[in-house]
């Protein structure tokens, strides 16, 4: 909002137009303040984190003042092993940031993976669901067949069992006897 002036009145300027430039001051300052106080805030964790890793690098400031003080006249040899520390965090450095692409691009295979996996997963459901549908129907007309099979041997048992009953009783003895002397020649031998 672009300022002008204000238009003057009987007894100074225009109170309206001085209350409503006063609220737009105060809208516009207060929305500032708000983003300042936001900004204020993530600044405020940065700098804890920024202490965090202070306190941390001060831990290891100490360490490695120790390790110096303990190696004194060995400078060479620190110096070796400061570039090689120096070298290592590089490295490591740069192994890290290339293990985090990898993972992100790890992750990115993965979840295309898991949801090719699940189409597939949904179409064996349905092929399952099918399956179970024609093993249910065969179940049920094989355990019809066994039925079917189970009446006819239960007939037959009781038949042979009937028939057998009857042999031991003597009733068919009559039949085999007669059958027996159709089996005689005419001159009396047995062909049986």
């Amino acid at each position: 909002m672009a300022f002008s002036g204000f238009r003057t009145s009987l007894f100074g300027f225009n109170k309206e137009e001085v209350n409503a430039y006063i609220e737009a001051a105060a809208k516009k300052n207060s929305a500032k303040l708000k983003e300042l106080e936001a900004s204020n805030a993530l600044a405020e964790e940065k700098v804890a984190l920024l202490e965090q890793k202070l306190e941390q690098l001060e831990a290891q400031y100490q360490e490695a003042k120790a390790k110096a003080d303990y190696y004194t006249g060995k400078e060479e040899e620190i110096e070796k092993t400061s570039i090689s520390i120096g070298t290592m965090y590089l490295v490591a450095k740069q192994n890290a940031t290339e293990i985090l692409k990898s993972a992100e691009e790890c992750a990115k295979e993965i979840a295309k993976e898991s949801k090719q996996r699940l189409a597939v997963a949904g179409e064996v459901d349905q092929k399952l669901s099918t399956l179970k549908e024609e093993l249910s129907g065969a179940a049920l007309r094989f355990s019809e067949s066994v039925d079917l099979m189970n009446d006819s041997l239960q007939g037959i048992k009781a038949r042979l069992e009937a028939q057998i009953n009857k042999i031991e009783n003597g009733e068919n003895q009559i039949f085999i006897s007669q059958q027996s002397q159709g089996f005689t020649s005419n001159n009396g031998e047995n062909n049986g």
